[in-house]
């Protein structure tokens, strides 16, 4: 009773279930026609392998920094693009070479990554190693462009010190 008399004395406003109908139906076809649009998935996939490379990029950066158990010989972790759709995250380990033990280090595949099947790399040959922090260090800049089928690109920068941006 007195939770009756406190509704009718301060009316609460709010929507109606058919103005909320309304709105979600208008809103569902904006959304229906900007997903099936021609450049809304293939951006999509575009920024979602940007995204995966710029990972891969610091999990490499950071895979080089973690301390390594003892006695396993690692120079260091990097990323190489092998074809125009194919990259791939590595270890190298060091050789037996004493000016230099990264130069004739074999790489360890570690983790092999595909674009979307409507993206390629424009150059198609990419190279980076994050060495350990103990050994000499070469820092290198660089831009590696994503682009998808209706031309659009994405630019992941690779400055120094290992500084990364998408663009």
């Amino acid at each position: 009773m007195r939770f009756q008399k406190l509704f009718l004395k301060y009316k609460i406003k709010g929507f109606s279930i058919l103005e909320a109908s309304i709105v979600l139906a208008i809103s569902s076809i904006f959304i229906a026609i900007g997903l099936f649009s021609p450049e809304f998935l293939p951006n999509l996939r575009l920024q979602a392998d940007a995204a995966s490379f710029f990972q891969a990029i610091k999990k490499a950066q950071s895979l080089a920094l973690s301390p390594r158990p003892y006695g396993e010989n690692i120079c260091g972790f990097g990323i190489k693009i092998t074809s125009t759709k194919d990259y791939l995250l590595f270890k190298k380990a060091t050789s037996t070479n004493a000016g230099d033990p990264c130069t004739l280090g074999s790489e360890i595949e570690l983790i092999k990554y595909q674009l979307k099947p409507d993206n390629s790399f424009s150059p198609s040959s990419f190279y980076v190693l994050y060495k350990s922090p103990y050994l000499d260090t070469t820092f290198t800049t660089d831009t590696i462009i994503i682009i998808n089928k209706n031309g659009n690109e994405k630019k992941i920068k690779i400055g120094n010190f290992g500084a990364v941006s998408v663009e």
